[in-house]
């Protein structure tokens, strides 16, 4: 049985054995999908170095070469939460110049409104255009 210490211990092992990430210097595309279960928001935690949060972010990724953004959101979705998206909804294009660690990054991102079948579309949801880091999955988040 895991205890909440033995958890936080094993997530502390796991992030500190991660590289640093820093901006690359090129522009990125990304595509991020803002999945919500009433007013609150499906995220991750974004942190420093050295474990410090400086904030959350949608789900999502980045596009690679020849692959539609869609299909980008979709896989990512697979990868991180192994679900599948029912719904894509029209995207924002939101161009996101910020810095990282004293690094500059710079992105074009994709948002867009995701489902599954275990969800339905809301009414009204905000964008997002936060830097990225280590991230770590939240859970949903009150933000509206």
């Amino acid at each position: 049985m895991w205890s909440a210490a033995l958890a936080h211990d094993t997530e502390e092992t796991l992030l500190s054995a991660l590289p640093s990430w820093r901006p690359p210097a090129k522009i990125c595309v990304k595509t991020l999908g803002l999945h919500w279960k009433g007013d609150a928001l499906l995220a991750a935690e974004v942190t420093c170095d050295d474990g410090t949060p400086i904030g959350i972010r949608p789900l999502g990724g980045g596009v690679n070469f020849a692959e539609p953004w869609t299909e980008a959101l979709r896989r990512e979705f697979r990868e991180e939460l192994r679900v599948e998206l029912s719904r894509i909804g029209p995207p924002r294009v939101v161009e996101n110049i910020f810095e990282h660690e004293g690094v500059t990054g710079h992105e074009v991102v994709f948002v867009a409104d995701v489902e599954n079948s275990r969800t339905r579309r809301p009414s009204h949801s905000p964008g997002s255009n936060s830097p990225r880091a280590t991230a770590r999955l939240t859970g949903h988040v009150g933000i509206r």
